[in-house]
Formats: structure tokens, sequence, C-alpha cells
């Protein structure tokens, strides 16, 4: 016969010894305690909404020491029935007791925001390196050509060739052009298989914890040169867009990547993607 517990109500929910609060690197705390309550009270309304998702702390738990964990919120509540008249409720909590980041420049002092730098090189075509935005139209013409296979570039004599099916270079008909400086380097390179070349990829990235969405504000400034927050490196004829980020909410509380990329060596148009 399964026992009888006198003294338990129906209307109340009964914390037990062992409540823990730990906190991560990124500021989140997660609470943990164990609560009971009778059968009769699973179907209790009132019972059933002190118990759910994003319920505070403190109206699920009024015992005053633990008042100072007041921001935690429900994030979890599953249930352990018994063969006598109790439940044990494993509640989790989650939360945080610092301020986010708002949607502009500002910053409060207990954000404790997380800053990372990447640095990789990526591949760009070579039509995009500064010294050929230095060349003229006329080079800039032919190069582009040569690059479609349209020509062959003569490596030893500077000479512009229109193929055919005669693979002897000699005997090739000569466009009536020839490259000087910077020109020179380019349709080598191009001739000797290379239509590339590397050039840096940075990025910050800014992680906070905190209770506040994204704001209308961020999510409109994506795709759009902007300052990032923090301290990034800040390199000559460069500027930043804000790229990308994620949010991901456990609870009531978020945490938030945004991303910036640094522009190459030209900065990001400020016509395409400045203010509207």
């Amino acid at each position: 016969m399964p026992a009888i517990h006198h003294g338990i109500e129906s209307t109340e929910i009964y914390p037990q010894p062992g409540f823990s609060v730990t906190r991560d690197d990124n500021g989140v705390f997660t609470g943990r305690g164990t609560y009971v309550i009778s059968k009769d009270a699973v179907s209790n309304p009132a019972v059933v909404a002190k118990l759910q998702i994003g319920v505070s702390l403190v109206v699920l738990d009024d015992d005053p020491a633990k008042a100072v964990y007041s921001f935690l919120t429900i994030s979890k509540t599953p249930l352990t029935f018994t063969e006598g008249d109790l439940v044990y409720i494993n509640v989790e909590f989650t939360g945080s007791n610092v301020t986010q980041f708002d949607g502009g420049s500002g910053v409060s002092d207990a954000a404790l925001p997380r800053y990372s730098l990447d640095l990789q090189s990526g591949e760009l075509p070579l039509f995009k390196h500064p010294k050929w935005t230095l060349l003229t139209d006329e080079f800039k013409m032919y190069l582009g050509l040569l690059l479609q296979g349209v020509y062959i570039y003569d490596i030893a004599n500077n000479k512009l060739l229109i193929p055919t099916d005669d693979t002897t270079l000699s005997s090739l008909t000569e466009e009536s052009v020839t490259f000087t400086g910077d020109a020179i380097e380019f349709a080598t390179l191009i001739q000797q298989g290379e239509n590339t070349f590397l050039s840096p990829s940075i990025s910050w990235t800014e992680t906070t914890t905190g209770t506040e969405k994204l704001t209308t504000a961020q999510l409109n400034s994506m795709s759009k040169i902007s300052t990032p927050r923090g301290d990034p490196p800040e390199p000559n004829g460069r500027n930043w867009m804000l790229g990308g980020g994620t949010q991901d909410q456990v609870g009531e509380t978020y945490q938030t990547r945004l991303t910036w990329n640094l522009s190459g060596r030209e900065p990001f148009n400020s016509f395409l993607y400045g203010d509207e």
C-alpha cells in the first residue's frame, strides 16, 4: 500500500534542500532545485502557473535567502512520480544579472563582453588587386580579354597574340598593344595560369549575454558600414561592415554574437553600404 503523507497541501510547493547555482564563462547562471508537490497539485491551476517556463525563481520559491537570484527564471521542470502521494520536480533555472549592449555605441561596464579576432587569407580575382585599378583602361581591357583566353601573351617578346589552330607563336598575328609597367607583370602571371591573388580576410566578433533580444536597429545595421564595439584594429584605408550574427536563447537569457568584417585593400563602398 502506498505511503500517505499527511500535512502536504494540494495548493503548496515545498522546496527541498540542495539548491545550487553555477555561472559559466559567458555570465549565464544556472540554478537547480528540487521541489515537492502532492499528486493532486499537478492539476491545480495555481500550482501549474508557478511551474511554467519563464516564471521567476522568487515566484516559485519565496525563500529570502534565494532573493539574490531573482533574475533566474524557470527553463525546465521535469516531474518524477513516486508510489506515494508525492511528485518530485527537478527545476532548472537560467538567467544573467548583467546588462546587455544597447543598439548604439553605449555599453554597460557590467556587460562583460567577449571579443575575438579571426584572421585568414582568401582568394580574389586579379582585377580586384589595387595595382590593377591603377592601370589604363586600355590595359585593363586587353588583360581582361587575356584572362578570358581571347589572346595569348608572348612573355619573352612582350607581345599579345591572337590564337589560331597554329600553335607556333612566331606565326600568330600580333595585337596592336604593347604592355608597360605593371601590365607586363599581370600579363605574365595570367599567361602562367595565375588569375587570383591572396587577400587577408579579417573579422571581429563580439559575444554578449543578457536579457535583451536583438533590436530593430541592430537588425537594420546588417550589411552596412559600421564601427565595431571593443578595440578592433584599424588598418589605414579600410573600414568595417556588420556582416553576420547569431542569438541563442536559454530561458529568458540571450547570448548574442555579432561579427564585423574588415574590407579588403579598398574600403567598402559608402554608396552601396552606407546609411540609407
